[in-house]
């Protein structure tokens, strides 16, 4: 339930890039980031910009195998997660120099440093900003044949994504967004936290698995503005027998996308959420999220 400011989160996105510069991060390098959806995914996306290294986000339940491979193809030394990998297996991820693990692990030593080891390592240092053509994220996507590929995309590449669908679907400023999907992903990165971010606006995000119940109290509770969904998520939220009980008088605008739907669910939305400006959209990783979107 906590809610965090910019300057917050610029503060903290300084700690963590000064702790990564000191342990010997340096300008392109690779971190992996295998975390939900939290603010410290936020605090780490920007602590990587100012420090000029490329995050590769990773999902948080990928295999030890699946993992192995991205940290090799990308020669990441670091993994910030919230899972102690060797707990797995001993020998896993032998590339991997430091491990920084929020969930635990105090103490532990060797390669593993819990969060709060982490920061205290952090010295005081004003990072600067990378260059727009460098290359922010390297996200991973299977596509249709063979093995997962690592797609590289610059600061420059992910704004202008962003830029373009906050002019199509019109954000006003301040703008409020829950955003339900996986933050590793390009959607709800891009269509959520960068767009929020150039209009002044904010993301909503829960920790866990999708929950109606607890979705629809915190869209109520913050005053959500827009819903970024997939969805087998808006159909959940549409059939959801107490819907009616909750006003959500603030929201005016939903995109869903990212897979088939249904027709009855574009009528339902309108219906059940009293929303009007509803759209969908095609795109894909190696373009930076949608290259296409209807209008609102």
């Amino acid at each position: 339930g906590r809610e965090f400011t910019y300057g917050e989160v610029l503060g903290e996105a300084d700690r963590i890039s000064a702790a990564l510069w000191s342990m010997g991060l340096t300008k392109g390098g690779c971190v992996a980031v295998a975390l939900s959806n939290r603010i410290e995914f936020v605090t780490v996306t920007f602590a990587l910009a100012k420090a000029g290294a490329v995050k590769v986000p990773v999902n948080r339940n990928a295999s030890l195998r699946e993992l192995e491979y991205i940290l090799e193809q990308t020669g990441a030394r670091f993994l910030i997660t919230e899972r102690p990998v060797e707990a797995e297996d001993k020998s896993a991820c032998p590339g991997l120099c430091h491990i920084i693990c929020l969930d635990g692990t105090a103490g532990a030593g060797g390669r593993y440093l819990s969060w709060e080891e982490f920061l205290e390592k952090a010295p005081a240092m004003e990072m600067p900003w990378p260059d727009a053509d460098s290359i922010s994220d390297i996200i991973y996507t299977s596509g249709s044949t063979g093995r997962p590929k690592g797609v590289m995309l610059s600061h420059d590449m992910l704004w202008r994504s962003a830029f373009a669908s906050c002019v199509n679907r019109g954000y006003e400023t301040g703008r409020r967004i829950y955003v339900p999907l996986p933050l590793f992903h390009v959607y709800g990165y891009v269509e959520g936290l960068l767009a929020a971010i150039l209009v002044g606006g904010s993301i909503l995000i829960t920790r866990g698995k999708f929950d109606v119940k607890k979705a629809l109290d915190a869209m109520e509770r913050c005053g959500a503005n827009d819903i970024l969904s997939v969805p087998s998520i808006m159909m959940k939220l549409l059939q959801y027998p107490e819907l009616g009980q909750y006003p959500l008088k603030e929201l005016h605008a939903v995109y869903c996308s990212a897979s088939i739907c249904p027709r009855w669910v574009w009528k339902a939305i309108r219906e059940r959420l009293r929303v009007q400006e509803v759209i969908t959209g095609y795109g894909m990783t190696e373009v930076c999220g949608a290259s296409m979107q209807t209008d609102p």
